[in-house]
């Protein structure tokens, strides 16, 4: 930080010197604009129909990649429950994650036993 010094002169991209008050700000201002400036797409609203869904197959792989022996989370399932599920037990849990993923909100049944 450089105390008791004020900017005095500062170049453009033309290397042409900026004098004036005015001009100084106009720079920086450019500057700034640039420096920040963000081509990327916005990004999508939470809860719109845009996200993709969760896919059954996608739950069954990621149970099988589970190690066993871990804790359990503060619901309480463990890993070897979630491996004991059968096929439609899969698709309900399935249905519960998407739920949660679109409206961004936990079923009130789940942070009962979660605050448990």
């Amino acid at each position: 930080m450089c105390r008791g010094r004020h900017l005095t002169r500062l170049t453009n991209n033309e290397v042409n010197t900026k004098i004036n008050t005015a001009e100084l700000k106009d720079e920086c201002k450019t500057y700034i604009e640039q420096l920040f400036y963000d081509t990327r797409p916005e990004p999508p609203e939470i809860g719109d129909d845009t996200e993709p869904y969760i896919l059954v197959n996608e739950v069954t792989k990621a149970r099988k990649l589970m190690k066993e022996g871990k804790s359990p989370g503060p619901d309480n399932v463990t890993i070897e429950f979630l491996k004991l599920l059968d096929e439609d037990n899969v698709r309900w849990v399935t249905s519960v994650i998407n739920r949660v993923y679109t409206s961004a909100k936990i079923p009130h049944e789940n942070v009962n036993n979660i605050e448990q």
